[in-house]
């Protein structure tokens, strides 16, 4: 389990994942975005997590986020699928 408290808001580089993974947001709010075409620049691009959501992702995804908070913080834990 890996804790992530370096969101802000802007969108992250692109993460591929090596394996499947569950994300669960501790401090949000939190955006998730998925695929290659997602557009970093777009604020509103993807998924709104709230304190306490679960995202499940499939290995060799790629994802980027940003925090959904003016003061650009959020964080979250990824976790591999057992």
């Amino acid at each position: 389990m890996a804790v992530v408290t370096d969101a802000t808001d802007e969108w992250s580089s692109a993460v591929t994942l090596s394996s499947a993974e569950f994300w669960q947001v501790r401090t949000g709010p939190l955006f998730v975005a998925t695929g290659a075409t997602t557009a970093p620049s777009d604020l509103y691009d993807g998924l709104l997590l709230a304190d306490g959501d679960i995202l499940a992702l499939a290995s060799s995804e790629v994802v980027r986020y940003r925090s959904g908070r003016p003061d650009g913080k959020a964080v979250f834990v990824r976790r591999e699928k057992e």
